[in-house]
């Protein structure tokens, strides 16, 4: 899928694979820098957070390019109640013997109270886990090619829906121009996080 863009040739989004990974760990490092994948570091993050998605298939990715360039990402995560980063950074946090200081362990809960509690959820489990844009490419359009392909990739696979969570206000605006819903917030460590959702009937 391409997208014309004033200033730029073409950018072409396709589903990404492991020798993305490296590149789209360094963007991720540097735009996501409040998230806690970030605070686990860069080797978590390439091998973890997204690695683990293409191991298990558990999910899938697309990656935005600018001929050559890795422009952007999106990564979607099939089942959100089997999400191989969740055991992940569990174990992390046991073994480092810092239970009490793991935000995750709330996250996994909420994770399951959405899932049971509110019937769209319930019904499309499937969430998009990451949306990123490099920064010098931001405000082009390329939130637009990656959420494009993103959608096709599931109705591609019989799939008309989908949820995410964000504690960024800017990544809120970004998901309502595509279609996504705010459902409900919820405090998390102090942090307001908003559920969205999407559906093929919502737009």
């Amino acid at each position: 899928m391409s997208f014309n863009l004033d200033g730029l040739n073409m950018v072409k989004a396709k589903l990404a694979g492991l020798d993305d990974l490296c590149r789209i760990t360094k963007i991720h490092m540097d735009i996501f820098p409040e998230d806690l994948s970030t605070y686990l570091g860069a080797r978590f993050v390439r091998k973890h957070y997204y690695g683990d998605l293409f191991k298990r298939s558990a999910g899938f990715g697309l990656a935005a390019y600018f001929d050559s360039v890795l422009v952007g990402f999106v990564f979607g995560v099939y089942d959100c109640k089997t999400l191989p980063l969740i055991r992940t950074v569990m174990y992390f946090w046991y073994e480092l013997g810092s239970f009490l200081l793991n935000p995750m362990k709330s996250l996994r809960w909420l994770k399951l109270f959405f899932s049971r509690k509110v019937g769209f959820v319930h019904t499309y489990k499937v969430e998009l886990i990451s949306l990123g844009v490099k920064r010098e490419f931001q405000g082009r359009g390329i939130s637009k090619v990656l959420m494009e392909a993103f959608k096709r990739h599931l109705r591609d696979k019989d799939i008309h829906g989908c949820w995410t969570k964000t504690f960024s206000s800017v990544a809120v605006h970004v998901y309502e121009s595509h279609g996504f819903k705010p459902v409900f917030n919820c405090n998390v460590f102090g942090r307001e996080y908003t559920f969205l959702a999407w559906s093929e009937n919502s737009g």
